[in-house]
């Protein structure tokens, strides 16, 4: 016959329901990124470790495990992190504003676009080595410059309205 003793619990209690939990009790990275709506703790690791978005709060405890050290805010620290800032709060969606086009405000694509204007007939892969050499950051493979120019000559393009090019 098996043992009476009971299976531990599946889950944990829902953090995002406060009742839950006291305020001042502690958790770890797991609690927060349930908390925050995320479905594993790696962003919240990531954070701690890179630094986060404004407003995240450092740790403040840590919990020594075998191996390493785990961050330990209170419940109150994660729960005012995402009551006050924006896009933080469970099912808000969150993250940064869709871009226009995956090149928007990037310094290369407006060197692109100098480039085309100045020689509009140019083909693409010529003017990947101009690029190349014009650019003083760092460097990037051909397939990179070729996308840029090609996101720069559709921009240009619906600029002047001549919408898709032949």
């Amino acid at each position: 016959m098996r043992s009476a003793l009971m299976a531990p619990p599946t889950s944990m209690p829902d953090p995002t329901d406060r009742r839950n939990y006291d305020p001042n009790a502690w958790g770890g990275p797991a609690d927060f990124a349930r908390i925050c709506g995320h479905s594993d703790e790696s962003t919240i690791n990531a954070w701690v470790k890179n630094g986060g978005p404004a407003g995240f709060p450092a740790p403040e405890s840590w919990k020594q495990l075998p191996t390493r050290k785990r961050p330990q805010w209170r419940f109150a620290t994660m729960w005012n992190f995402v009551d006050t800032v924006p896009d933080r709060r469970v099912g808000a969606g969150g993250g940064q504003p869709k871009k226009p086009h995956r090149y928007a405000g990037d310094e290369r694509l407006e060197l692109a676009q100098r480039l085309i204007r100045a020689q509009p007939t140019a083909k693409r892969d010529d003017l990947v080595p101009q690029l190349r050499e014009q650019w003083s950051g760092r460097s990037y493979k051909d397939a990179t410059w070729r996308q840029l120019i090609t996101t720069a000559r559709k921009l240009l393009d619906d600029e002047r309205g001549e919408g898709e090019r032949a």
